[in-house]
């Protein structure tokens, strides 16, 4: 067992010698799968990009500059994994102390794998701040959260550039960076479903069948990054250090949650078809407006005697659509108060 020391030591490095030697398999394998992985992860999210931006084109600042650096990251994660196999693996084929040197990269790589993380999930956070009536305590609740995670992390890179043979408290660390990063992906989820799932029974078939798709786009998006980061856990806590396949999970979890972040925004298209409204009002909180047609069971009244009710969902600002008909709505809005006048009802948005 490689006992902690601080720094480099030649002795230290000539045991981590032997244990390469012993599992290469175990231990340069990941590393290479990991690149194989995000090399084609890269290909997704290219083809994501792409379609976001032929579709809805320039937006607003916050959101260009949101998807424009989840890209930059994770180009930047992609090119480091590159350098650092190129020179393992062919400028140094064979030297094992290289890779038990552990270089550069492998302090580089958790710096930019968790900024990627906080970008990503910045975007969800804001949606639930506007989702909750531009809510601070819920923002902040979130954001501290994800702040926390980012630091945790930062301070395990310099660990690693210093004591990288500390390996029980390198472990015990990332254990608590994996944990409050999957609360708070929990967390975003459950505040989202739960807005969306308020109330919607009381609408039209066609109303609940947005609200059906909604729900299942918000799943969708959440589910494979937070199952990759709790496979993650599990292969670190069960295989320690005889074996490095949790770093496969670390290497590519960043990408997961870029991939949600694009799915969740290309997907927008789908909910505008599903609820066939218009854009009524563009605000600079990434929004976008949607009319609902609430049913009213047993009613025979005239069409046109129900009144409007306004949700807004996600953001889709100086985008321009032909004219459409506006569904009529009765009083009530979703998530609103029945006692306010229901023809200057507050927005509430979902970004």
């Amino acid at each position: 067992m490689i006992k902690p020391v601080i720094g480099r030591p030649p002795e230290i490095v000539d045991i981590a010698v032997q244990h390469l030697q012993a599992h290469p398999e175990g231990f340069m394998g990941p590393w290479f799968l990991g690149l194989v992985g995000l090399t084609y992860m890269m290909g997704i999210l290219t083809g994501q990009v792409i379609k976001y931006f032929s579709t809805f084109g320039y937006e607003s600042l916050r959101l260009f500059l949101l998807v424009v650096s989840c890209i930059i990251l994770s180009i930047g994660q992609w090119v480091v994994i590159i350098i650092a196999e190129w020179d393992w693996s062919v400028a140094n084929y064979g030297n094992w102390r290289r890779f038990a040197m552990v270089p550069w990269e492998s302090a580089a790589l958790p710096v930019i794998t968790w900024a990627t993380v906080f970008t990503s999930q910045l975007f969800f956070a804001s949606r639930c701040y506007a989702l909750y009536g531009r809510s601070k305590l819920v923002f902040g609740m979130l954001l501290l959260g994800m702040t926390a995670c980012l630091g945790i992390f930062t301070f395990f890179a310099s660990i690693i550039a210093i004591d990288p043979f500390n390996l029980s408290y390198l472990r015990k660390i990332s254990i608590y960076g994996f944990s409050i990063n999957v609360a708070t992906d929990v967390a975003i989820t459950g505040l989202t479903l739960w807005k969306i799932m308020h109330g919607g029974k009381t609408y039209s078939p066609q109303t609940q069948h947005g609200l059906q798709r909604l729900r299942n786009i918000t799943a969708e998006a959440a589910v494979p990054p937070t199952i990759c980061v709790i496979l993650n856990i599990g292969f670190l806590l069960g295989m320690g250090n005889k074996n490095l396949v949790s770093h496969w999970f670390a290497i590519v979890s960043p990408t997961f949650y870029v991939w949600s972040m694009m799915f969740t925004l290309n997907s927008r298209v789908a909910i505008r078809k599903t609820f066939n409204a218009s854009t009524q009002e563009e605000d600079e909180t990434l929004s976008t407006s949607f009319q609902f047609a609430k049913h009213k069971a047993g009613s025979k009244g005239e069409q046109g005697e129900t009144q409007k009710t306004t949700t807004t969902f996600a953001a889709m600002p100086e985008l321009s659509y032909p004219e459409r008909s506006l569904i009529d709505a009765d009083q009530e809005r979703l998530g609103g108060n029945p006692q306010e006048n229901p023809r200057r009802s507050k927005e509430h948005e979902i970004v």
